[in-house]
C-alpha cells in the first residue's frame, strides 16, 4: 500500500477486547500483553463474555435489543454495563476527534 502511495496512518483505529472473562488468568495475561504491545490503541474498557451476550447473539440481536426477561437480571445488567462503558469510551474518542478536526 505504501509503495502505491497509500497513507497507512490511521490514528483513529483502536482494539476492543471482547468476550472477556476477567477471572480467567490466561485471558488476563493476553490482555496485558496486548496492552503492553499496543498501548493506548487498546480500549481501556472491555466487553464481557456473559450468557446475556451469548443469548443475544443466538437471537441475532444486540445486548440492547434482547428482552430483559429472557435472562438473569444480574447477568443482563453486568453485560449492559460493560457495553455501555465500551461504547462510552468510543463515543469520547469520536468527540475528541471532532474537536481536533474542527
Amino acid at each position: 500500500m505504501r509503495r502505491a502511495g497509500g497513507n497507512l496512518e490511521y490514528d483513529f483505529l483502536r482494539y476492543c477486547i471482547t468476550r472477556f472473562e476477567p477471572n480467567d488468568g490466561p485471558q488476563a495475561q493476553v490482555v496485558g500483553f496486548l496492552r503492553n504491545l499496543f498501548g493506548d490503541q487498546v480500549l481501556t474498557q472491555t466487553a464481557l463474555k456473559t450468557t446475556a451476550v451469548t443469548e443475544a447473539g443466538l437471537r441475532k440481536q444486540t445486548i440492547y435489543e434482547i428482552s430483559r426477561d429472557q435472562i438473569n437480571r444480574q447477568t443482563y445488567e453486568r453485560a449492559l454495563e460493560s457495553f455501555d462503558l465500551v461504547n462510552g469510551e468510543i463515543e469520547s474518542l469520536i468527540r475528541a476527534s471532532w474537536r481536533r478536526a474542527g
